[in-house]
């Protein structure tokens, strides 16, 4: 939508003129005037977007609708390919998927509060499904192929859109787009700015999903409940005979009528959004969103020590120092003392112990089991898969 004052109004139509009778004459005006002072012009007190809700008198609402008609027919190439490629084949996470969809059309007027995340190599169908989406909202969708474009300063774009497919996307050590990232996934009002205007509060309506053929895709943190995180199937990679028959389904016999008829009568009475599968995926982009610290110990809880339950204090300091990229080990020393009682089951203990074999004692550091360091950990960050198996 194009907004113009009086004047540029005038002057856009200044070209096209209209006969208007006035007593026995008729006589030539441009049609911007004679639109202006007709009393049957259509005037709106104000514009809003209200997705699958009643306009109040008064106002212009700018939801134009889904892009297609819901329409019984037969989309089981796209069924199967969220099946078995976008979710590898875990029922459990198609599921999820297909009600995360339901819930788009549903509630086109609430934001999802989960990024659905598509990782894969590139040519295994990420985009295809995702453009089947996109293709639902039409005039609601926004594509966007740049995490700057959603996370930068000006974001008009996202004005009157309900479902955001971002291409590509990546927020790997991205502080500052981190957060954004997550207002806009779950923040029930985002500010949008449009070039040389004032920001904007507007209501959060967006439902996204992020497609990248990057490791580290977003910033998971700890019990992550924001994103679900697939790992794309590379069984119909490149398969140009596979992708035409889905595609001649789809845009071509209607399949895309159908996905939307059995979407909109899909039943969610039961389902939770943000009880989200923990996937083996989103496990993965925890680990990779990890500080130096926590990844150390990742590692060092992986690795095989000769004696597990004593471990030298100075050992391990430089070890993590070495990590961490600290040059002053006494900072060191206390950083890790501070760490270890956090993720240590039963916290941290300092003893002397004597080695077998030496007659001298060494300052320690006393741990449990390696199995029960492990789980605490895993505990900790919420991962449900064996990130050492």
């Amino acid at each position: 939508m194009k907004r113009l004052g009086f004047d540029d109004f005038k002057k856009l139509h200044s070209h096209t003129r209209v006969q208007i009778a006035q007593g026995d004459l008729v006589k030539k005006r441009p049609i911007a005037q004679v639109w202006l002072e007709h009393p049957l012009r259509r005037t709106f007190d104000s514009i809003v977007f209200l997705p699958n809700q009643p306009t109040p008198p008064g106002t212009y609402n700018t939801w134009r609708g889904f892009a297609c008609s819901a329409t019984q027919g037969n989309w089981s190439l796209m069924q199967a390919h969220i099946r078995d490629v976008i979710c590898s084949g875990d029922t459990l996470a198609a599921e999820y998927l297909m009600n995360w969809m339901a819930f788009a059309v549903q509630h086109p007027e609430k934001a999802a509060e989960v990024a659905v995340v598509l990782q894969g190599n590139r040519g295994t169908g990420k985009g295809k499904y995702a453009n089947a989406m996109t293709a639902l909202f039409g005039p609601h969708a926004t594509t966007v192929s740049q995490p700057s474009h959603l996370t930068g300063h000006f974001n008009g774009h996202l004005k009157d859109c309900t479902f955001l497919f971002v291409d590509e996307g990546m927020w790997a050590g991205d502080k500052a787009g981190e957060n954004v990232l997550k207002a806009l996934i779950t923040e029930p009002v985002i500010q949008m700015e449009k070039k040389f205007q004032d920001p904007t509060p507007i209501k959060n309506r967006l439902h996204i999903m992020i497609a990248s053929n990057s490791e580290w895709v977003v910033p998971a943190g700890a019990h992550e409940r924001r994103y679900f995180v697939l790992h794309v199937s590379d069984v119909q990679m490149q398969d140009k005979a596979y992708f035409a028959a889905l595609d001649r389904q789809m845009y071509e016999l209607g399949g895309l009528e159908a996905m939307l008829h059995d979407l909109l009568r899909r039943d969610l009475s039961t389902f939770d959004i943000r009880a989200v599968p923990r996937t083996a995926a989103l496990d993965q982009q925890v680990i990779n969103s990890l500080d130096a610290m926590h990844t150390w110990w990742l590692d060092h809880l992986g690795s095989t020590v000769p004696d597990w339950q004593y471990q030298c204090r100075r050992t391990l300091v430089e070890a993590c120092a070495h990590k961490c990229s600290t040059p002053s080990q006494r900072s060191m020393e206390t950083k890790l003392g501070n760490f270890l009682k956090k993720v240590l089951p039963g916290g941290l203990k300092k003893v002397s112990h004597t080695p077998p074999g030496r007659g001298k004692a060494i300052e320690c550091y006393e741990f449990p089991t390696q199995a029960l360091c492990r789980q605490a950990f895993q505990n900790l960050l919420g991962i449900q898969h064996d990130p050492w198996a």
